[in-house]
């Protein structure tokens, strides 16, 4: 059974959501990354093998997708995204969900350990990410990841708009050491005529349109204030060390990110963190190879039963 709804936040912000299958199965929650929306999850939500056993919902963050778009940094505030996620539990009758982050997404987890009560997870898979931003986190991302944020928040339109191809592009690139001329060699590539398919040849030219065609749903304040917003990672951490069930899903050639270099941080926080690393995968692994990723994640929540 399919079913979608706009949720009230507590602040008043309409939250979409959407669930797939049987609501008195194990739930898991799929949270999208920075500039992106829940379709990004499309695959995974239309296969009805996936929803044998499992009770599938996804929401839009605020600021993105089909949600509510606040434009005050206070909307932005970590207890929002957890309220956000409590809202969507409520109207879903949500009972100790596992919260699947991709990216950016996977902040939600720190979100809901702070200001949610205890017991409100069974557990957190992250996607190529982890709800803590510690320097030793952001010291493991690839020098990309700031020229892209450099560009993404320029004045200049068309910076913008480059900036925003070279993201989708790089959120799929299946390499570990992506060049420093990745914007410029972008803008070749589009005058010259690209589907850019030899970034990553698992994924379509149609869900890579649409993962560029959603990202403009975030328009810059928001995009500001979602990568600006204050996060404090101290009940990710405490929770790491008391041994909260954590899954980790990196690629191996994701351009953001040193896998390895993520993997060792990761362990640093949470000793008991089962890490799983895609061969080959990209910083979106779940599109790589979907079968094994979920493969990870369905066999994770199991444990948790």
């Amino acid at each position: 059974m399919s079913q979608s709804k706009f949720v009230q936040s507590a602040d008043g912000t309409r939250i979409y959501a959407s669930a797939q299958g049987n609501a008195s199965n194990t739930a898991l929650v799929f949270v999208h990354g920075f500039s992106s929306d829940n379709t990004v999850f499309n695959d995974i939500f239309t296969k009805a093998e996936n929803t044998s056993e499992f009770f599938l919902v996804r929401y839009d963050l605020r600021g993105a997708g089909r949600s509510g778009k606040p434009t005050s940094a206070d909307s932005y505030a970590s207890k929002r995204f957890a309220e956000d996620f409590a809202a969507v539990a409520q109207a879903f009758h949500l009972q100790k969900p596992v919260l699947v982050g991709w990216s950016m997404g996977a902040l939600t987890v720190n979100d809901i350990l702070t200001y949610l009560p205890a017991g409100t997870l069974s557990g957190a898979a992250c996607i190529s990410s982890f709800p803590c931003f510690t320097p030793d986190f952001i010291a493991a991302f690839n020098p990309v990841v700031g020229a892209l944020r450099a560009g993404l928040f320029s004045t200049d339109v068309a910076t913008v708009e480059l900036t925003s191809v070279a993201l989708s592009r790089v959120i799929l690139l299946r390499s570990a050491s992506p060049s420093p001329n990745f914007l410029e060699e972008t803008a070749r590539a589009l005058e010259h005529g690209t589907d850019f398919a030899d970034d990553n040849l698992a994924v379509t030219w149609e869900t890579r349109s649409r993962i560029f065609g959603t990202s403009w749903f975030t328009h810059a304040v928001q995009r500001q204030h979602l990568s600006t917003r204050p996060h404090d990672s101290t009940s990710t951490v405490a929770a790491g060390k008391a041994g909260f069930p954590f899954l980790v899903i990196l690629g191996e050639k994701d351009a953001m990110l040193d896998s390895q270099k993520f993997k060792g941080v990761v362990k640093g926080v949470s000793a008991s963190a089962r890490v799983e690393v895609l061969a080959g995968g990209s910083h979106a692994p779940f599109l790589d190879a979907p079968e094994e990723v979920l493969g990870w994640i369905f066999s994770f929540a199991k444990g948790l039963v």
